[in-house]
């Protein structure tokens, strides 16, 4: 009985190498499939935003997309306002 549980413990301990090192190939491809995108203020940006429901609208999740402009950069942060735009 010893011997079988020493196995399984061998083999968990093996599992879970392998299940990090395939997380961890899988995290550095995701990774660099990514783009840095920096906006100037002032430019006009296309954003996916993400809202929850309320009691009006009980949707789990709304997708909006919306033209918004880029009124302040801090770092990798953005602060956006929504631009409406009357010319078609």
């Amino acid at each position: 009985m010893a011997e079988v549980k020493k196995l399984m413990d061998i083999a968990s301990r093996e599992l879970h190498r392998a299940k990090e090192k395939y997380r961890k190939d899988n995290t550095e491809r995701e990774n660099a499939k990514q783009r840095d995108e920096q906006y100037l203020v002032g430019k006009k940006v296309l954003f996916y935003n993400r809202l929850v429901g309320d009691e009006q609208d009980p949707s789990k999740l709304k997708l909006r997309t919306a033209l918004y402009e880029v009124k302040e950069v801090n770092g990798d942060i953005y602060t956006l306002k929504n631009f409406v735009s009357h010319r078609m």
